[in-house]
């Protein structure tokens, strides 16, 4: 067993970051299927310098209100490129 550091939010959190730094509504729950009491764990490393052009096309059809589910991590990833957050699990919490 390991002991690990997270950041825990909840899924309102979650979702106010994406909109404020990305300008993009995104709702977690439905987007990962979620339920009620579930917990989602992201792990932020912001892997490439460099935006791949197939994120670039997902992050613009999600600005332009097209519906793509399973892309939370994509867009954590995205906001550590950015610099908007830092590098690290996030854990959120989708209760309600």
């Amino acid at each position: 067993m390991q002991k690990i550091e997270v950041f825990l939010l909840d899924m309102w959190e979650a979702e106010r970051l994406i909109r404020d730094h990305l300008f993009i509504n995104y709702e977690v729950v439905p987007a990962e299927e979620l339920s009620n009491g579930s917990y989602f764990m992201c792990n932020a490393t912001g892997s490439h310098n460099d935006i791949p052009e197939y994120e670039r096309k997902e992050i613009d059809k999600l600005r332009n209100g097209k519906w793509i589910p399973y892309r939370t991590k994509m867009l954590f990833n995205h906001m550590v490129r950015l610099g908007c957050i830092e590098k690290g699990r996030y854990l959120i919490d989708c209760s309600w």
